[in-house]
């Protein structure tokens, strides 16, 4: 529960906080809630949490993975929905619609939002697929980091780097303003659990990378995002002992 409200709650209320600023209404608060919501957990976590956690490590990245796969098909339906409200959905051949259910038609037609459902029911149920077919999965998953980072380096090689006001306030807030929140749910919802502290040194992990492909998908906020990347990794220096020792 705390990891949802600080992952799902936490996207809703700054995308709702955000889409109320002038310069940042429609797309880009929805990219900016996103990059605030969720973490490079996926991609960093063995890396960085298995030498330091040891044992526990695979199950904390599942948890916070698992709340990751639950924030971002939310993002991808208000994503479409709101690209279906920007350019209306007029063409040859085609009928006007209402946006919200050409966004909602849009997003669940997606593999981000249904592939991840599917894989949660499908581990709660209990049943495992079969050895050939987990093979061939696992052969896939083990590229994915790889693949992510790449195109990532894709996207920061096309854009230049800033290092503005915004870039440096949202990266802070990135690596800070969740691990707070998670905090705070910890003390208040009395959790206790050998989970709970390598949760929130998660929570201070740099952007998901998904963040910076939907910028380039979407065309907003690309080189912010990309920027925000990158600043927010090299505050892992920082951001994981603090982490560490705070849950201590």
């Amino acid at each position: 529960m705390a990891l949802t409200i600080a992952h799902v709650g936490l996207f809703v209320a700054a995308w709702l906080l955000l889409n109320l600023v002038k310069s940042l209404h429609g797309t880009a608060s929805l990219i900016y809630a996103l990059a605030l919501s969720t973490s490079a957990t996926p991609v960093f976590g063995f890396a960085v949490l298995e030498p330091l956690l040891g044992t526990t490590a695979g199950a904390t990245i599942g948890l916070v993975s698992l709340t990751i796969n639950l924030t971002v098909p939310l993002a991808v339906v208000l994503l479409s929905m709101n690209e279906a409200a920007e350019h209306g959905q007029v063409g040859a051949g085609a009928s006007r619609r209402n946006p919200v259910l050409t966004g909602l038609g849009a997003g669940l037609t997606s593999p981000l939002l249904w592939a991840p459902v599917l894989g949660v029911i499908l581990t709660l149920s209990g049943h495992h697929l079969p050895t050939p077919v987990a093979a061939c999965l696992d052969l896939i998953g083990s590229a994915t980091s790889g693949v992510a980072v790449f195109a990532v380096g894709l996207v920061l090689a096309a854009h230049p780097i800033l290092l503005s006001r915004g870039v440096f306030l949202g990266s802070i807030a990135r690596v800070s303003v969740q691990s707070v929140l998670f905090f705070a749910l910890l003390d208040v919802l009395h959790v206790v659990s050998p989970f709970a502290s390598d949760s929130l040194v998660c929570c201070s992990f740099p952007l998901s990378n998904v963040v910076v492909l939907f910028a380039a998908r979407y065309k907003t906020a690309e080189a912010e995002a990309a920027s925000m990347l990158l600043v927010s990794t090299l505050l892992l220096v920082v951001t994981v002992p603090a982490m560490l020792w705070l849950s201590k």
